[in-house]
């Protein structure tokens, strides 16, 4: 039997599935898809909700006002 590596991991943080297109351009990565209840009322509760779903992914795309943004993008690098 072959080794098979384990695939990483995309969290697609969004109300809307990603296009085929984008869904090829990620090919190389398992994409869990974390669609919110609505929309996120901070990056903390983004972080919450993406970690609940994957602990550690190696990709985030997250559709996020720039502020929110800017703080997930600091909890998930610190």
């Amino acid at each position: 039997m072959a080794y098979s590596p384990k695939p990483k991991t995309c969290v697609w943080f969004s109300r809307h599935a990603p296009t085929p297109a984008q869904r090829r351009s990620l090919s190389a990565y398992e994409i869990v898809q974390v669609n919110p209840p609505g929309r996120a009322y901070s990056a903390v509760d983004a972080w919450t909700l993406i970690t609940n779903r994957i602990a550690k992914p190696d990709l985030i795309v997250a559709v996020l006002p720039l502020g929110m943004l800017r703080r997930l993008v600091d909890m998930a690098t610190s």
